[in-house]
């Protein structure tokens, strides 16, 4: 009988369409989105929840004024001492200002590495100096551990916090680090990324990270870290490029792990200048409230660099460089935070004049 064709199979799943992608392995919590050519489906980061901070005007104290501990020691961040809600949900990022006289050390609850450095450079995640910044991971029920190097009164305030951030604890490294600036993917594009490094063997010289192709920093600058010790870790943070890849390279030919430990997406990257920073100054930006990744470079001056950044209206109490800054390095990065009408302080050393760059806001 003419005028009659046969019927097409029925498809009994998603992937058994012609325009959809073939398998759903190694496609773990992706979405789909519409391809650039407009004709198909595909799988994408980029379809994920996007995560955004929240800042807090006046922040949640988390440990009283009394005597740090020596040992690791548990701490919750979904309470505060007066046991009011935070909102924290873990895994989170938790930003801290610390207030006391010593060194001190954070990670993830349940991490059975010790933290390789105190002060650690770069933006840092793990340690910081006395009266400073820190941004900590949580596991799932909003915990960290912390200690201090002497028993002396502290003080802990939770300032910001990043609720659900993926956490794919993914290995993306593994080898001799390179003299010179190679490559490497973390599988996130577009992402404000935490590294956990652990090294194999010990280092004596920087651990250094950059955006993809950016400057050459100076011989200290990029992301650094201190020379670190084996059977120790560290968190650090980079940003990634569309492609979902950062540079990295080392002065040893020692060997170290890097794992992809958590992301946020959703981030802008304006690569916006801010400011030229000499002396003291307020720094106006049109990201209120806002977390920023932004590029450090020396323009004038000499010395050692001593920059100092810090929420504006907040007393400029650091012993050292301050905020979540970069130490005594030239052409660096820092991570940096403003109020809500996007403001944020710094200092800058003697004669020295920096210029600010914002890579990568979170807001």
């Amino acid at each position: 009988m003419g005028g009659f064709s046969t019927p097409a199979a029925a498809v009994s799943n998603f992937l058994g369409l012609t325009d959809t992608p073939p398998a759903y392995a190694g496609e773990a919590l992706k979405g789909a989105r519409v391809n650039v050519a407009e004709n198909a489906l595909e799988f994408s980061r980029m379809a994920e929840e996007r995560v955004f901070p929240r800042v807090f005007a006046v922040g949640y104290q988390l440990f009283a004024p009394a005597l740090c501990p020596i040992a690791f020691t548990d701490l919750g961040c979904t309470v505060d001492t007066g046991a009011a809600d935070t909102g924290v949900v873990g895994p989170a990022w938790v930003l801290l200002r610390i207030t006391g006289n010593a060194n001190y050390l954070f990670r993830e609850n349940g991490e059975t590495k010790d933290m390789t450095v105190a002060k650690v450079a770069g933006c840092s995640c793990g340690g910081a100096v006395p009266d400073n910044y820190v941004i900590v991971p949580t596991d799932e029920n909003g915990l960290i551990e912390w200690r201090g190097d002497a028993v002396v009164n502290t003080t802990i305030q939770l300032l910001a916090n990043w609720n659900r951030v993926p956490k794919p604890e993914a290995t993306i490294y593994t080898g001799a680090m390179p003299a010179d600036w190679i490559t490497i993917s973390t599988g996130v594009p577009n992402a404000l990324c935490m590294l956990r490094v652990e090294p194999i063997q010990n280092m004596s010289t920087w651990f250094k990270l950059r955006p993809t192709g950016d400057i050459e920093p100076h011989p200290n600058g990029g992301v650094t870290t201190a020379p670190c010790v084996a059977g120790k870790c560290w968190y650090t943070l980079i940003i990634t490029d569309s492609n979902g890849q950062c540079d990295l390279r080392h002065g040893d030919v020692n060997t170290c792990t890097i794992i992809l430990h958590s992301y946020i997406l959703g981030c802008s990257f304006p690569n916006l200048s801010l400011a030229q920073v000499s002396g003291i100054m307020e720094v106006a930006t049109p990201y209120s409230n806002a977390v920023i990744f932004c590029r450090s470079e020396r323009t004038a001056g000499g010395g050692s660099p001593s920059l100092k950044f810090w929420r504006h209206g907040e007393v400029n109490a650091f012993s050292e460089s301050g905020g979540l800054q970069p130490r005594y390095t030239n052409d660096c990065y820092a991570v940096l935070f403003t109020d809500v009408n996007g403001v944020f302080d710094s200092e800058g050393a003697g004669d020295q004049i920096n210029h600010l760059t914002a890579l990568c806001v979170s807001q």
